[in-house]
């Protein structure tokens, strides 16, 4: 009796464990139907057309390797590509130092400390193609206040956007003022996970701020980091609607990144299968350099 009581308990229990499991996956489901239909299918779809010849207006034919091996030779492919790293480190490097120093200096109490948190958050709400543009009067040569400020400071009125050399800083000056706010805001909740008894404990000790952002902030905010570091890579990776509302990748080539260079090709040349085997490479950069920020920082993200 007692076995068979003990087996009436354990089907119950299983039964009950199923229920939960498929209520489980019903919330789930709508989440996955999603993420297949609207990015594993358009992925594998845009994979499949890379290796064929298609104008949009006419069928798809198939090349092989063609279009990758056409990327081997492609001047203005490997030119965007370099672009577009140069790009990224750029502002993927000052953004993260600035807005964690940033972050540390807003999570503290003082004086209109709100204000200034909101006007970060600010450029986060405004469409980059509009960003774009106020980035094109900001650098304008006869009435942009940046070439004004360099004229105040003896360092003439330089048309910033005209010339190749200044063209991609003036651009990640942007990227970066657009982006700042957004990895502040990651920061600050990082920062309010750490516990105020360490500081406290370390300034009985005698640490001075250095020593306490070096040995408790900066270990125990390696997580956020690595959240920062991967979501402003993929992010900036894929710049278009800046550079193509301040310079449509000029001048010449200097700002004429990757996705501008996709664009270009698949929907002005009418050669969308070598434009996607143009994206297949960003989508395999990309996803390898996440995997590395990922594998270096690894064994920090345990702690």
């Amino acid at each position: 009796m007692d076995i068979s009581a003990r087996r009436s308990r354990l089907s119950l229990q299983l039964t009950f464990h199923r229920k939960k499991l498929l209520i489980a996956y019903l919330f789930v489901l709508p989440s996955i139907l999603y993420f297949t239909f609207f990015f594993i299918f358009p992925v594998l779809q845009a994979f499949s057309r890379s290796f064929t010849r298609w104008a949009l207006i006419t069928p798809p034919s198939y090349v092989g390797l063609e279009n990758y091996a056409r990327l081997l030779q492609d001047r203005q492919f490997q030119n965007s590509l370099l672009v577009t790293l140069y790009y990224t480190a750029g502002v993927v490097v000052i953004t993260t130092v600035l807005s964690l120093g940033l972050a540390v200096l807003l999570q503290r109490s003082w004086r209109f400390r709100s204000i200034i948190r909101i006007s970060y958050f600010v450029p986060l709400v405004i469409p980059l193609f509009i960003v774009g543009v106020i980035g094109n009067y900001a650098f304008n040569q006869s009435f942009g206040f940046i070439p004004e400020v360099t004229s105040l400071l003896g360092l003439g009125r330089s048309a910033w956007l005209s010339v190749p050399s200044l063209a991609m800083p003036a651009l990640i000056m942007v990227g970066i003022w657009r982006m700042l706010g957004f990895d502040i805001i990651l920061f600050l909740a990082g920062l309010q996970g750490i516990p105020e008894e360490l500081y406290e404990v370390a300034s009985i000790d005698g640490a001075d701020s250095w020593a306490e952002f070096r040995f408790i902030t900066l270990p125990l905010l390696r997580r956020t980091t690595i959240l920062v570091l991967v979501v402003t890579v993929i992010s900036n990776m894929q710049a278009f609607d800046l550079v193509y509302s301040m310079t449509l990748g000029g001048p010449g080539e200097a700002t004429r990144v990757l996705m501008l260079n996709i664009y270009e090709t698949g929907f002005r040349h009418l050669r969308m299968g070598y434009a996607l085997a143009q994206a297949m490479v960003l989508f395999v950069l990309m996803f390898g350099i996440s995997l590395l920020q990922l594998f270096i920082l690894r064994g920090y993200s345990s702690d």
